[in-house]
């Protein structure tokens, strides 16, 4: 399990959220099933300008449409 991060404001982890979940539905559309869904996310933050590894602790797809993911 990955440790959950800190010191990032909720946009960091709601945008990292958004990404696993588009790419979870993404995958899921185009019949790439079979791929497990992401565990991480990695964001380009501005300031400090730096990259940013969220971890991704569920992913879910709740409609043919429409996916969640819960960051940790």
């Amino acid at each position: 399990m990955n440790q959950p991060k800190s010191g990032y404001t909720l946009p960091v982890f709601a945008c990292a959220g958004a990404i696993a979940a588009l790419q979870h539905l993404q995958n899921h559309q185009q019949n790439s099933s079979n791929l497990p869904p992401p565990t991480t996310i990695t964001l380009d933050l501005i300031s400090p300008n730096e990259a940013a590894e969220i971890a991704i602790a569920q992913v879910a797809l709740l409609s043919p449409t429409s996916a969640l993911a819960i960051t940790y």
